[in-house]
């Protein structure tokens, strides 16, 4: 294959005996010299410009894939009517609760959601209503997941899932609603009872509304269920009789398989709750244990309530914590957290009668009749008094919210170290 070069013609000068002579003479003094190429300059720091162009454009598209529902055009529209155009108004905390009572209480993307029995109302960081839905249910519990909040009728049939933008889903299911659980990606999970031969369901909708999963039980009561952070999984639990005795079972089901991959029992215990770390692996509550598992169920690791008493618990992205009363009426306990491998971080003791319990970032905030604590993950603790008629703590920012009687109250974090 020929090489195409840049080339010049030099003519050579003829020689005094035939310069004068004819034109096919003159030609046979040609030579053809190839032209030395220029080399190019900084083509290096082309080449260092252009991974570096790549690796923004990588790392922009990571960027939009995590945040999208924080980039849709409705967000942007709020953030900038919250930054530019003054939207967050409020007349600060203390904020008055009148009028309805406050179920829950807990931290979502949009603000403070409170859930009281006839509203699901969300406060900004001044103590103003971002929106408040009426929901009409009798027995209503709140779930949240970025910017959704899902509730849903406990005994009922009907489900809703709210954002700030409006009521994204509303719907009735057929069986009356045991419990619910809602996923990062939007999928939401419906336990309910079930006829035809099973005792329990659970269905998971994806964000259209369309069934990607429908698991029926025959003998196990499905008491909650944890949708993974993959959305290609969840695990269930729940009670059932065994001869005369309570047994206990926890299954983890796949998407794309017809039984469960693993299957957990045991006897005289009853488990309630189950959640997600970010990481897959899986921590179920109980009122005598506290579990975790990996994601097939394959580990396990147990740790045992002893001789106390389960008070409150809480499932967060760095661990679970589970408040233990003393047994014998004594206002006293002791918090043990564990850590999504499974190991025990520490037992924090504390003095009063339980209140509630949250999370702040890697911090585990109490609260009881007597303190407000907070354990960094070290299990240093650290307290300060606070109203005493305080019933429900959550965050917001940097903040404690803590809920009285009549009034819903910020607190800054606990700072003394006892």
């Amino acid at each position: 294959m020929a090489v195409k070069q840049d080339m010049t013609v030099k003519r050579r000068k003829p020689s005094a005996h035939n310069r004068n002579g004819n034109a096919s003479q003159e030609f046979q003094g040609l030579s053809v010299v190839p032209v030395k190429r220029k080399r190019r300059r900084h083509t290096f720091l082309r080449a260092l410009f252009r991974l570096f162009l790549t690796a923004v454009l990588i790392f922009s598209g990571a960027y939009i894939w995590n945040n999208w529902d924080m980039l849709e055009p409705e967000n942007i529209v709020y953030w900038l009517n919250d930054k530019l155009a003054g939207g967050q108004s409020g007349d600060g905390f203390p904020v008055e609760i009148s009028g309805s009572s406050v179920l829950s209480l807990t931290k979502a993307n949009d603000g403070l959601a409170l859930l009281t029995d006839t509203s699901l109302v969300v406060l900004n960081s001044k103590g103003g209503e971002l929106y408040r839905r009426q929901h009409g249910f009798s027995n209503p519990v709140m779930r949240t997941e970025g910017k959704r909040i899902l509730l849903a009728d406990i005994g009922g049939s009907r489900m809703k899932v709210e954002t700030r933008a409006g009521t994204t889903i509303e719907m009735t299911t057929d069986n009356n609603i045991i419990s619910a659980s809602i996923g990062e990606n939007g999928y939401f999970a419906l336990v309910t009872d079930s006829s035809g031969g099973h005792t329990s369901e659970v269905v998971v909708y994806n964000r259209k509304l369309e069934k990607i999963y429908h698991w029926y039980d025959r003998d196990l009561v499905i008491l909650d269920a944890a949708l993974s952070p993959d959305g290609r999984s969840m695990t269930v639990v729940g009670v059932m009789a065994d001869g005369g005795a309570m047994k206990y079972a926890v299954k983890m089901l796949y998407f794309n398989k017809k039984e469960p991959v693993a299957v957990y029992d045991g006897h005289d215990m009853m488990v309630f709750a189950v959640g997600y770390f970010p990481n897959g692996t899986i921590a179920v509550i109980g009122d005598g244990a506290v579990w975790i598992f990996n994601e097939k169920g394959t580990i396990r690791q147990r740790h045992s309530y002893n001789d106390r008493q389960l008070a409150g618990y809480t499932i967060w992205d760095s661990s679970v914590s589970v408040a233990l009363r003393d047994f014998g009426g004594k206002e006293s306990g002791a918090v043990m957290t564990i850590n999504p491998s499974g190991d025990q971080a520490y037992t924090m003791p504390f003095e009063g009668a339980f209140r509630s319990i949250a999370s702040h970032g890697s911090n585990m905030l109490l609260l009881t009749s007597d303190y407000l604590y907070r354990a960094d993950s070290s299990g240093v603790r650290y307290t300060s008094d606070v109203i005493r008629d305080g019933r429900m703590i959550s965050t917001m920012g940097n903040k404690v919210i803590i809920l009285g009687l009549t009034t819903l109250d910020e607190h800054n974090l606990p700072t003394t170290k006892s």
